[in-house]
């Protein structure tokens, strides 16, 4: 690996929007990025296909958020609801957008929410999504887990009120994108003029001791202030615990590491922001 040419280029940034305050919250930290890479900064609103069918069925009922009372659910007035916090998101991303100085782009498509996403990430080169979206569970939302599994480019799972703070924290394996891990950590931190902690995961004390010289040896070699670390076999409670209180999270998302299940599970475990790297 050649650190002096190992800049991660983004040059499209998506934000994925619900009506919920969390993706509001989402917007400074894609705004930031956008900004500090000299990226555009792109969003989509999505109308749940699945509600609007729902809406159109006999006994559909919803309750008053003042009164709590049921009361029918008409498909016209959650099309305009729809139309109406369309209209906010897109207001939101434009005050961003306009506080960090980056172009942008909206849009508002209509189907499965997931799917919508999955779609309009192919154009993206990062994608950003709340942790949790519309559910008050602690546990996460359908479409992040969704994306998490199916997508194929970076992405960005954001805590509600999570900023991107330091040290980065980069989890250094065996793995393919091992690399790219590596420069993707590095470029965030450089971003926020802080350190990076990388974290080598190794299935043994000599792997492990092997990829530790590799990892300090970039370091040296990009300039970049931080340390590594050796971590055999960690469960992933262990990891959550290990990172806890420091800034991003950058892992490879491939099945020789963690992947499906337990990736979803570590993500759900910590608190820090996680950027995915496939």
């Amino acid at each position: 690996m050649n650190a002096r040419e190992d800049k991660v280029t983004i040059r499209r940034i998506l934000v994925a929007m619900d009506p919920s305050y969390r993706s509001v919250g989402a917007l400074d930290v894609a705004a930031e990025l956008a900004a500090r890479l000299g990226a555009e900064l792109s969003a989509v609103f999505v109308e749940d296909a699945d509600l609007l069918h729902l809406a159109e069925l006999p006994f559909a009922m919803e309750i008053g958020s003042r009164s709590c009372c049921l009361r029918p659910v008409r498909l016209v007035d959650l099309e305009r609801q729809m139309r109406a916090q369309a209209e906010e998101m897109r207001k939101a991303l434009v005050a961003a957008a306009e506080r960090w100085g980056v172009t942008w782009s909206f849009r508002v498509s209509r189907g499965p929410v997931a799917t919508e996403i999955l779609t309009a990430s192919m154009e993206a080169d990062l994608v950003i999504l709340g942790k949790r979206g519309w559910s008050l569970s602690r546990r996460l939302g359908s479409t992040v887990r969704f994306i998490i599994t199916r997508g194929k480019g970076m992405a960005l799972v954001l805590q509600e009120g999570a900023k991107l703070k330091v040290p980065v924290v980069a989890i250094y394996n065996t793995s393919e994108n091992a690399d790219k891990v590596l420069q993707t950590a590095a470029t965030l931190a450089d971003m926020k003029d802080g350190r990076l902690m990388v974290l080598v995961v190794a299935p043994d004390a000599e792997t492990g001791s092997e990829l530790h010289g590799r990892a300090a040896e970039y370091l040296k070699s990009r300039g970049v202030e931080g340390r590594a670390s050796v971590l055999i076999k960690p469960g992933i409670a262990l990891l959550a615990h290990t990172v806890h209180g420091m800034g991003p999270v950058v892992l490879p998302c491939e099945q020789t590491f963690l992947f499906s299940d337990d990736l979803c599970e570590l993500v759900n475990l910590t608190e820090n922001p996680v950027l995915l790297i496939r």
